[in-house]
């Protein structure tokens, strides 16, 4: 298993038709089985990357493939079955592990 981001660019519409870059062009491959970290000072963009990946918010170009099939566009984003995001105010359930709290919207899909 493999997810691969290439070349992803979020960018944010100004008034008066003007454009705010506010990530990318970012691209990166996690194989299956490694643990990434994403860390930067606040307001680099760490949020709005792993929103993307989780289909919360389109990119303005650039793609992301899991297991070599697209699955973001910046035609095409929607809630990702293959990616587990928590929340940093999230309600943890005490009694689950933190990958079971993870997993729970598979359990529940």
């Amino acid at each position: 298993m493999q997810l691969s981001i290439q070349d992803i660019v979020v960018e944010y519409d100004l008034p008066r038709g003007s454009r705010l870059k506010a990530l990318g062009p970012v691209s990166f491959d996690i194989e299956a089985g490694q643990f990434v970290g994403l860390v930067g000072p606040s307001g680099c963009g760490k949020s709005t990357l792993i929103r993307v990946l989780a289909g919360l918010e389109k990119p303005a170009s650039g793609s992301v493939q899991h297991n070599d099939q697209i699955i973001i566009t910046p035609d095409r984003a929607s809630p990702s079955p293959h990616i587990g995001l928590m929340f940093q105010q999230a309600t943890l359930m005490p009694w689950r592990t933190v990958i079971d709290n993870v997993a729970l919207p598979l359990e529940l899909a």
